[in-house]
C-alpha cells in the first residue's frame, strides 16, 4: 500500500496552513491529501486502513525527513491529527439519577417519556480521538435527547479496518469510564451494551469475568448509567439463550441498574415476535426488555407499519414490564430506512402508547460514526419535531391503561373509529382517570373524531408548532397528513 504514495509531496501537501482551515475534521483533510493516491488504491477498504486517524501516517508508511526539513516528527503528527477544540467547550451538566417506575422513567424532576440516541462508536472515539465525536454530543444536548446507546466491546473491521474496542486492549476500561464522563458533560446519561463485536472468540468464563468489570465500573456512574444490555443480539455473538440469561442475573445481583439482556432473534411476522420475546425474558432475572421490531415497509402498512411494531409486546406475558424500542427504522439504518420526520416523529410518540419506556433515534451516523449526526438527511426537520413531541406528551403515558381501535377493546375514547379504518393504519390509546390520549398514524383520508364520554378535545399534528391544537367541544375530524395526537379531558 505503502508505495502507491508520493511521500515528499504528501508531506509538503500536509503542511499547507490553508489545508486546516475552518478546523476541518482529520478524515476530511486526509481525504482530500490522498484523493489522487484513493483513485489508485486496490480497494477503498485499503485506503481507510491506511489513513484512519487512529494512526494513519504511520500507516501508510509516512518517515519524517531530519530535523528541520519539513518538522520534527512531533509537529508532523499534530498536523495530521489535530485536536480541534469542540464546537462549544462541554459544561459539567451532569445528570441526575433516574430510575423506572413500572414502564415509566422517572428523576426527581417527575415522568419523562425518555429519548435516546444511538451512539455505538463512543468509546472508539474515547481510544482513538475524543474530539471526533463533540459534535455528536453537542447536537445531542442541544435537542430533547438524554441519554445514548454505547457499545463497549466491538470490532469496527468491516468499516475501518485495524480498529475495535476490546478488553484485550490497553486502556479499555479508562476508555469506558471516558465515556461517562463525557456523556456527563453534556447532561447525557448511558444505555450501555456490553456485547457488541468481537466477543465471539470469548470464552465464557473471561465474558463473567467482563460483566462483573462492567458493573463495577457501571456503579461508579451510578447517576450516569441507567441500564446495561448483556448483549446487541445475543445470538450474532456466539451465545444461547441460557448464557445470556445466566450473564443478565450475574450483572442484576451486583447492581440495582436495571439490567436488560439482548434483543432476541424474531421472525418477521407478529405472534413469533412475541413467543421470541417471551422465549428470552420470561422468568429472567432481567428488569427492562429491549426489542429490534422488524424494519420491513414493503406491506399494506407501508411506512406505519415499523411504527406500530412495538405494540405486540403486549402479549409477552411473565416478560418485564419495561422495555426500550432500541434499534427502530432510522436515517441509514440497515436494510431499510426512514427519513421521514413526521414518520419518526410519531414513531418516537408511539412507541409509548404501545408501552414502551424510551425511543432510541438510530442511525448510520450513530452506529459507526462515519459523519455526524446532524449531516443526516433531513435531521433539522426530524430534530425539530422530536423536540416537539417530548414537549407535548405526558412523561408517564405509558404507565396508564392501554386501548385500540381493534375489536379487543370496547374502551376506545373515540366513537365509531373503528368504522373508518380504511383511512388510518392505527389508532392506540392510554387512558387514566383524568384525560385520555389517542396516537393516531397513518391517517391517508377523511377520519371524524367525535368523543365517547370526554367533554372537551384538542387535536395536534405531529410536526406542528406546539401551540397549534384545534381545540373542540364535540366533533372533529382530520384528513390526512400523517399522524396525530388527541387529547381528550372533561
Amino acid at each position: 500500500m505503502a508505495r502507491l504514495f508520493n511521500r515528499r509531496r504528501i508531506h509538503e501537501a500536509f503542511l499547507d496552513p490553508d489545508l486546516w482551515s475552518g478546523q476541518s475534521r482529520v478524515s476530511e483533510v486526509v481525504q482530500r491529501v490522498y484523493q489522487e493516491e484513493l483513485d489508485r488504491a486496490p480497494t477503498r477498504a485499503e485506503f481507510e486502513r491506511a489513513v484512519w486517524f487512529g494512526g494513519g501516517w504511520k500507516a501508510v508508511g509516512l518517515r519524517v525527513p531530519p530535523e528541520g526539513a519539513i518538522g520534527t516528527e512531533e509537529e508532523l503528527r499534530l498536523r495530521i491529527n489535530p485536536t480541534p477544540p469542540p464546537v462549544r467547550p462541554p459544561q459539567n451538566q451532569k445528570p441526575s439519577r433516574i430510575w423506572l417506575s413500572h414502564r415509566c422513567w422517572r428523576t426527581d424532576a417527575g415522568y419523562q417519556a425518555e429519548l435516546g440516541a444511538s451512539l455505538f462508536w463512543l468509546p472508539r472515539a474515547m481510544k482513538h480521538n475524543e474530539t471526533e465525536v463533540y459534535d455528536d454530543l453537542q447536537f445531542l444536548s442541544d435537542h430533547a435527547f438524554s441519554s445514548a446507546r454505547i457499545w463497549h466491546v466491538k470490532d469496527y473491521g468491516k468499516d475501518f479496518p485495524g480498529l475495535r474496542t476490546h478488553p484485550d486492549d490497553p486502556g479499555h476500561w479508562d476508555h469506558i469510564r471516558k465515556s461517562y464522563e463525557a456523556l456527563e458533560r453534556y447532561g447525557l446519561r448511558a444505555f450501555s451494551t456490553l456485547f457488541a463485536g468481537g466477543s465471539q472468540s470469548m470464552a465464557k468464563g473471561y465474558r463473567e469475568r467482563y460483566v462483573d468489570e462492567a458493573v463495577a465500573v457501571a456503579e461508579e456512574y451510578r447517576d450516569t448509567v441507567m441500564m446495561i444490555e448483556i448483549a446487541n443480539e445475543y445470538y450474532t455473538k456466539g451465545m444461547g439463550v441460557s448464557e445470556v440469561g445466566a450473564l443478565g442475573k450475574r450483572a442484576a445481583d451486583q447492581t440495582d441498574i436495571p439490567v436488560a439482556l439482548s434483543a432476541p432473534d424474531v421472525p418477521d411476522d407478529d405472534e413469533s415476535e412475541a413467543s421470541a420475546i417471551q422465549e428470552l425474558y420470561r422468568d429472567s432475572a432481567a428488569s427492562i426488555a429491549t426489542n429490534h421490531w422488524d424494519r420491513d415497509t414493503d406491506t399494506e402498512d407501508g411506512v406505519w407499519r415499523p411504527v406500530r411494531q412495538p405494540w405486540h409486546y403486549r402479549d409477552t406475558k411473565g416478560c418485564p414490564a419495561a422495555r426500550i424500542n432500541s434499534e427502530p427504522i432510522g436515517p441509514r439504518s440497515s436494510g431499510t430506512s426512514e427519513t421521514d420526520p413526521i414518520v419518526l416523529g410519531a414513531a418516537y410518540a408511539n412507541t409509548f402508547f404501545c408501552g414502551s419506556s424510551a425511543y432510541v433515534l438510530h442511525t448510520r451516523a450513530g452506529i459507526i460514526g462515519d459523519r455526524r449526526i446532524s449531516d443526516e438527511d433531513n435531521m433539522a426537520s426530524t430534530v425539530q419535531v422530536l423536540d416537539r413531541v417530548r414537549e407535548v406528551l405526558p412523561g408517564d403515558i405509558a404507565n396508564r391503561r392501554a386501548s385500540s381501535h381493534s375489536k379487543h377493546f370496547t374502551d376506545h375514547p373515540l366513537k365509531n373509529i373503528r368504522d373508518q379504518r380504511a383511512h388510518f393504519v392505527r389508532a392506540f390509546a392510554r387512558l387514566s382517570k383524568d384525560e385520555d390520549w389517542v396516537c393516531l398514524i397513518g391517517v391517508s383520508g377523511r377520519v371524524s373524531l367525535e368523543p365517547r364520554t370526554r367533554g372537551q378535545m384538542a387535536v395536534w399534528r405531529i410536526g406542528d408548532p406546539v401551540d397549534a391544537w384545534d381545540h373542540s367541544r364535540g366533533r372533529s375530524s382530520v384528513d390526512g397528513g400523517g399522524a396525530y395526537l388527541v387529547r381528550l379531558w372533561d
